[in-house]
């Protein structure tokens, strides 16, 4: 209990007059996070002339994102981002989020899950059959594209999704560079200006959202089951057996769109620069896999037994957390650690800095997916891993995208050997994701070496 242990609280050193630390949340979000673990378990700082709290402990994480959840919303980040992608899962908080959670929670059970695996395997077999030997492929633009047509497969069983998925593919990179810089941005007022950016932004998120609306109403009219995902969401009920309005859907449709293809090709990509990175490990994974394999497809039987493949994936998001920096809001007086903290401060804690502390890890810097082993895994607090969030804002689409995961490295390990293919290493941008700024991977047939 957080109640028992005395909690060492600091405030970091002051940052610039009027601004506090703001700007160098702006100009190194990931040093300044990775700084502050050093400072407390309870760092405050400053956000412009505010007080905010940085929380660095596991035990006072678990605190705030599942013992006491229900005295947080999402925060002020997400108050910006919302107008982008709508109240969607990601963005919601309170009853409201409770609600339409137990609404699509159904749609993603592990029973679901069963008709997308075939999506993910036929999408991803028929995109790496043509790459070629010795080809250098930008891994992080490849992997946003298999990750988009899988999710909007498993959305629309039907055709009507093609237009959807062109306009997300020009889209959603603005939109997405929208949501870091309102998100991290020192003051609020440059988005309500008329700047050529925000235009720019606003015509982005009006043509993505006229497309999410008319396919919905295309379902809408026809009134037909196609067994999809949206079909799936059309027919969920709360408890008092309403469904969710067009604009519900919308705002969900939208979030599954983005963060369902986002995070996961970013994941991935860091993933295949790990693998191509550390020829042992790339072996040992293209040996499993050939063993459960034996000649044979990836099938959704097969997948299930890939143990290093899942091991890999664990710690590929343990050292490049899609959702690396997070906020909360307390919507009362709270403490944490036995600090008072008012109602509407900043609460932010980042995922990538937890997951590189030496304090929980052992050589926290060096990818071991050996680390994940179960004798070993034991001695890791189960609360300094949350690359899906905890408590009832954990990610609902997690399952989703482990066996997607596991789907596309299963296929690639089967045929092809990855090597980097450039001097320059790849550099982890503090988006909205953790995205790489490149990834180029060099293809070597496995039959050839």
């Amino acid at each position: 209990m957080t109640g028992s242990v005395a909690y060492r609280i600091d405030e970091a050193a002051p940052g610039a007059p009027l601004l506090g630390h703001a700007l160098r949340i702006w100009k190194g979000p990931i040093g300044f996070f990775r700084e502050l673990r050093d400072q407390g378990d309870l760092v405050v700082i400053r956000v412009g002339s505010k007080p905010a709290y940085v929380i660095n402990h596991p035990d006072l994480l678990r605190q705030v994102l599942v013992n006491d959840a229900a005295h947080y919303d999402k925060g002020a980040q997400l108050d910006k981002v919302r107008p982008l992608f709508g109240n969607g899962i990601a963005t919601s908080s309170g009853a409201y989020h409770l609600r339409q959670r137990r609404m699509i929670e159904p749609a993603f059970h592990h029973s679901m899950l069963e008709s997308y695996v075939d999506i993910m395997n036929r999408v991803v077999g028929e995109r790496i059959a043509t790459w070629q030997d010795g080809q250098t492929v930008a891994m992080e633009a490849e992997l946003h594209a298999i990750s988009l047509i899988v999710v909007a497969k498993a959305l629309f069983a039907t055709d009507v999704g093609v237009d959807l998925v062109e306009e997300v593919q020009r889209s959603l990179p603005v939109i997405l560079d929208g949501v870091t810089r309102r998100a991290t941005a020192p003051l609020g007022i440059m988005e309500k200006l008329p700047t050529p950016y925000n235009i720019r932004l606003n015509r982005a998120v009006e043509r993505l959202h006229s497309k999410v609306q008319s396919i919905i109403d295309d379902y809408r009219g026809r009134g037909i089951d196609h067994g999809d995902l949206l079909s799936r969401l059309l027919r969920a009920r709360d408890e008092e057996d309403n469904g969710m309005t067009d604009q519900q859907l919308h705002d969900e449709v939208a979030t599954i769109l983005a963060v369902g293809s986002e995070t996961t090709a970013n994941t991935l990509s860091w993933a295949c620069y790990l693998l191509a990175g550390d020829p042992d490990c790339q072996h040992r994974l293209q040996q499993e896999v050939d063993s459960v394999l034996d000649g044979g497809p990836v099938t959704r039987d097969t997948v299930k037994k890939l143990d290093y493949v899942g091991r890999v994936m664990k710690e590929a998001l343990r050292l490049y957390p899609a959702s690396w920096l997070n906020s909360r809001r307390p919507t009362v007086n709270v403490e944490i650690g036995g600090h008072p903290i008012p109602a509407g401060s900043q609460v932010f804690y980042s995922t990538e800095a937890l997951h590189r502390d030496a304090l929980y890890y052992e050589e926290p810097h060096r990818f071991d997916p050996d680390r994940w082993l179960p004798d070993r895994a034991k001695s890791i607090q189960r609360s300094a891993y949350v690359p899906f969030g905890a408590g009832v804002h954990a990610c609902v689409g997690e399952r989703f995208a482990l066996a997607e995961s596991a789907m596309f490295l299963a296929n690639v390990a089967s045929r092809w050997t990855m090597r980097y293919g450039a001097e320059k290493q790849p550099v982890a941008m503090p988006k909205a994701t953790l995205a790489p700024d490149h990834m180029p991977i060099t293809l070597v047939p496995r039959d050839t070496h």
